[in-house]
């Protein structure tokens, strides 16, 4: 591909040079060049091209590019061979992107709707647990103001005998461990009373995380560490990871459908 475009530049120059003197030979070259291109433009946009990235995108799940570049191909060869089995891939990427939606949808319905008139906001939470600061959990909710985009909140709360005094929270799946940055001050209290003592931490979620909290929600591996002056190692519930697969498939439709 790299040598068609050296030797497209090459030919046009020589187009350039030879204009004034020769519209013969111009015109061959200029002809040329055309075909050259539309052979580079085959390498990159070529049949097989086009045929691997459908495949290659069904199956990574990415459904909307799966639609574009389907639309791209049966433009560019509507009569190529394969075009009913892209066609057919075609269609299943629509079907899930629908299915997908309608869980969505249907996961907003399964939260828990807590409406703080004070403050104006819509909290959405999952309906399987009430996460109090002073049991052994984590969870993820929603919060959303009138006309606004929705946001996610982590909670992790640890109980128990003694003191952990844990600076450092810590999520992990599969071997694919994420720290829980938090402020001190501001994000992480303490409490004691009947010989117990509990601490916890609230925590914004950014956009970029939520794929990564996805895949450990999905995971029978997620585990969860507290760590400080001790440590608290502890597996999530299938209720907890359920949970949080409720509350990101809410919060997509609540974004997709402000």
């Amino acid at each position: 591909m790299k040598f068609l475009k050296i030797l497209i530049g090459a030919i046009a120059s020589i187009v350039l040079f030879v204009g004034c003197h020769d519209e013969k030979k111009e015109e061959q070259l200029s002809k040329r060049i055309l075909e050259l291109e539309n052979e580079l433009e085959n390498c990159k946009y070529g049949e097989e091209k086009l045929t691997g990235l459908i495949i290659n995108t069904f199956e990574s799940k990415d459904y909307n590019k799966v639609i574009e570049t389907f639309n791209s191909f049966s433009n560019k060869f509507p009569g190529s061979a394969r075009l009913n089995s892209m066609k057919e891939l075609n269609d299943a990427a629509q079907k899930k992107i629908s299915e997908e939606k309608e869980l969505k949808k249907a996961s907003v319905k399964k939260l828990k709707l807590d409406f703080d008139d004070v403050r104006g906001i819509s909290w959405y939470k999952q309906k399987y647990f009430k996460h109090y600061s002073n049991t052994n959990r984590a969870s993820i909710y929603i919060g959303k103001e009138k006309d606004s985009m929705p946001f996610l909140r982590l909670q992790l709360s640890y109980t128990g005998d003694d003191w952990i005094f844990f600076e450092n929270a810590y999520l992990s799946h599969d071997g694919d461990t994420k720290q829980i940055f938090f402020d001190e001050y501001q994000e992480k209290d303490s409490d004691n009373g009947n010989g117990a003592v509990w601490e916890w931490i609230d925590v914004k979620i950014d956009d970029s995380q939520v794929s990564w909290f996805r895949k450990f929600a999905e995971s029978k591996n997620a585990k969860m560490r507290l760590s400080g002056k001790y440590t608290k190692d502890r597996n999530l519930t299938p209720q907890e990871r359920q949970g949080i697969l409720d509350v990101l498939n809410g919060y997509e439709y609540l974004k997709e459908n402000p």
